[in-house]
C-alpha cells in the first residue's frame, strides 16, 4: 500500500522481474496499465490513466507519471499487465493520507478496543477523562445540568448532568465512586453507596433510607435529612437536620434538627455547633430501647438537649454551652467539661462534671450548702464560713450579765465568744475578749 497526498501529482516507479529468474529484474518490456478507483461507499469505476509506464533506462525499473487529477480520490487501485505476457500482473494500492487521518480521528477510543497499556488510544481517552471528570468526579448539577448517561459525553466538568440517576450509570462505566455536586443542587440518594464521596458547596442532600456504608458527606450545607443504614459514614461542612443514623462521624457541622441514634454504636461530633438562634436547642436523641451506645462531642458551642438517655448509654460533651436532660432520660451517664449550664429535668440520669461549675451553678451551691459550725479564736482573721456563723448566733443565741456578752453555738450552752461592754448599763462600745 502506497501513501498519497489527494490531488498531487505522484510519480509511481516500480520493478519488473524476470520470471525465470525472479531476482533479476527484467527490462524492455512494455507494460499495459489499467486503473480503478473507490471513493466512499460508491461502486467500483474505471479511470482512465493518459500516462504510460515507461522504462527508465535500461535498468527494469519503470515509472508511471500520475497527475493530480488522476489522484483527486481517497482510494486509487492500478494494475500493470505486461504485454505480451498477460499471466504477469503488478497491483498498486494507494490510499490518500488524508483518508488514513480522518479514520485515525474519527476512530471510537473505547475502554475495550483501546485499552493497551502505554498505546496512544489509551493515552488520548486517559486525557479526556483526566479532563472532562476531574478528580475522578462524575459532575452534578440539578438545576442547570442536562439528562444524560454517555461516558465521556455526560457528567463531566462542562457537561454535568441534571440528576443522579444518569450520574449513577456514567459512574457505573467508569468505574468511578466520586460525585461532584453544584451548588443549590438537590440529591436524593437512589440506591447504596458504599465507600462514595459526594462533595460540593451548598446542596441539599435526602439520605432516603440509603446504605452509606463508610461514603464521605462533604460541604452539603443547604441541609442534610432522612434515614440512613450502614457503618460510619462521614459527614464534613454540614447542615445536619432530622437524621436517623446508627454511627458515624460529624465534623466542622452545625445541628438544626433532631440526631437520631438507631442502633448500638458510636457517634463522633467534632467542632459541631448549634445553628438554632435563642434559647431553643437542636437534640439528640438516643433512641428508646435501643441499647448502650456512646457519643462523644469534642469542642462543641451552643445548645444540645439529650433525650432518651437509658442504661448503657454514655455521653461526653467538651466546650461552651447549654445542655438540657430531657424528662424521657431513664438512666446513663454525661460527663461534661468546659463552660455548660445544666438543665437537668430528669433526675435519672449520672451527671459528671469534670471542669468546674458556671457562675450560676457556683452561686446555687454556695448559697445552698450548709456551712459547718466552727469560730475563729480572739484575733484571728476568720474564714467567710467562720465570720457567719459569729454573726448568726451573736445576733440570736447570747446573753448579758454585767459588762460580759456571751454569744452561745448552735446546741445553747457552749461558749463561741464573749464579749466586753464599756458600761453595763448604758454600753457605747464593745469588745471581744475570748
Amino acid at each position: 500500500m502506497i501513501q498519497h497526498k489527494k490531488n498531487t501529482a505522484y510519480y509511481l516507479s516500480f520493478p519488473m522481474v524476470d520470471s525465470a529468474v525472479p531476482a533479476n529484474f527484467k527490462s524492455g518490456l512494455s507494460p499495459v496499465d489499467t486503473a480503478y478507483y473507490k471513493d466512499g461507499a460508491g461502486a467500483w469505476t474505471s479511470l482512465s490513466i493518459t500516462d504510460t509506464a515507461t522504462e527508465i533506462g535500461s535498468t527494469g525499473l519503470y515509472e508511471l507519471d500520475l497527475t493530480a487529477a488522476e489522484l483527486n480520490h481517497d482510494y486509487v487501485i492500478i494494475k500493470f499487465a505486461v504485454s505480451g505476457a498477460a499471466d504477469t500482473a503488478f497491483l498498486f494500492n494507494m490510499v490518500n493520507n488524508d483518508a488514513i487521518v480522518d479514520q485515525v480521528w474519527d476512530e471510537s477510543l473505547t475502554g475495550a478496543s483501546h485499552n493497551i497499556a502505554n498505546s496512544a488510544g489509551r493515552r488520548l481517552r486517559q486525557a479526556q477523562e483526566f479532563q472532562g471528570y476531574e478528580g475522578g468526579q462524575i459532575w452534578i448539577d440539578t438545576v442547570s445540568g442536562t439528562a444524560g448517561a454517555v461516558a465521556y459525553d455526560n457528567g463531566t466538568v462542562e457537561a454535568p448532568v441534571d440528576n443522579l440517576t444518569d450520574a449513577n450509570t456514567v459512574a457505573a462505566a467508569l468505574n468511578y465512586t466520586r460525585y461532584r455536586i453544584h451548588a443549590g443542587s438537590t440529591i436524593v440518594l437512589n440506591q447504596a453507596y458504599t465507600a462514595h464521596v459526594f462533595a460540593g458547596e451548598s446542596y441539599t442532600l435526602d439520605l432516603n433510607g440509603q446504605n452509606i456504608d463508610s461514603s464521605k458527606i462533604l460541604g452539603a450545607a443547604l441541609g442534610v435529612s432522612g434515614v440512613c443504614t450502614g457503618t460510619f459514614p462521614f459527614f464534613y461542612e454540614c447542615s445536619i437536620g432530622n437524621i436517623s443514623i446508627q454511627d458515624g462521624a460529624f465534623q466542622t457541622c452545625g445541628l438544626t434538627g433532631t440526631i437520631t441514634v438507631t442502633g448500638i454504636g458510636d457517634l463522633y461530633l467534632v467542632d459541631c455547633f448549634s445553628q438554632v438562634a435563642g434559647v431553643s436547642t437542636p437534640s439528640l436523641d438516643m433512641g428508646a430501647a435501643v441499647g448502650a451506645s456512646n457519643v462523644s462531642m469534642r469542642r462543641y458551642s451552643g445548645g444540645i438537649e439529650i433525650q432518651n438517655l437509658g442504661a448503657g448509654d454514655n455521653i461526653s460533651i467538651e466546650g461552651n454551652g447549654q445542655i438540657v436532660i430531657n424528662a424521657n432520660c431513664s438512666g446513663g451517664t454525661i460527663a461534661f467539661r468546659g463552660n455548660f449550664s445544666l438543665t437537668d429535668n430528669s433526675g435519672s440520669v449520672t451527671v459528671v462534671r469534670q471542669s468546674p461549675a458556671d457562675k450560676d451553678e457556683v452561686a446555687g451551691t454556695i448559697f445552698t450548702s450548709q456551712l459547718t459550725e466552727s469560730y475563729a479564736a480572739d484575733g484571728v482573721a476568720p474564714t467567710l464560713a467562720q465570720a457567719l456563723m459569729l454573726i448568726q448566733q451573736k445576733l440570736g443565741d447570747f446573753s448579758i450579765s454585767g459588762s460580759t456578752l456571751t454569744v452561745k453555738q448552735l446546741d445553747g450552752s457552749t461558749t463561741a465568744a464573749t464579749y466586753t461592754l464599756d458600761d453595763p448599763a448604758n454600753p457605747t462600745s464593745i469588745t471581744r475578749a475570748t
